[in-house]
């Protein structure tokens, strides 16, 4: 059993689920694996760390560079061994902060110009 659950990401885009009591380490796992409870991924390269929330069993949301925003539900597999469900993903993001609401974050001025005026 895993009761201590942490979700962290590698910058190369892969999303870990591992159990907070035991992390183990690489090749520390079962026939030399690394020690996760669930890997998914890759998804594009990772300059932050994913959020959370712990409404309806959990959920686990993650973009990377220029990608959509991925949602996962933390569930349980078939042998009970916790998970990361794909849950759904958001439109691409819009160019650069353009007008409308979405659940991107823009940083004026990171790319030498600004944004446009919403």
């Amino acid at each position: 059993t895993h009761p201590t659950l942490v979700v962290q990401i590698g910058k190369d885009g892969r999303l870990f689920l591992l159990d907070r009591d035991t992390l183990g380490g690489t090749a520390q796992g079962p026939g030399g694996t690394d020690k996760v409870v669930s890997q998914s991924g890759p998804y594009a390269g990772v300059w932050g760390h994913p959020g959370f929330w712990g409404g309806d069993g959990g959920y686990v949301y993650l973009t990377g560079n220029g990608a959509p925003l991925h949602a996962f539900q933390i569930g349980k597999g078939p042998t009970g061994v916790p998970t990361l469900a794909s849950a759904g993903t958001s439109p691409d993001p819009p160019a650069r902060c353009r007008r409308g609401a979405g659940p991107w974050a823009c940083a004026p001025g990171a790319y030498g110009r600004r944004p446009p005026a919403a």
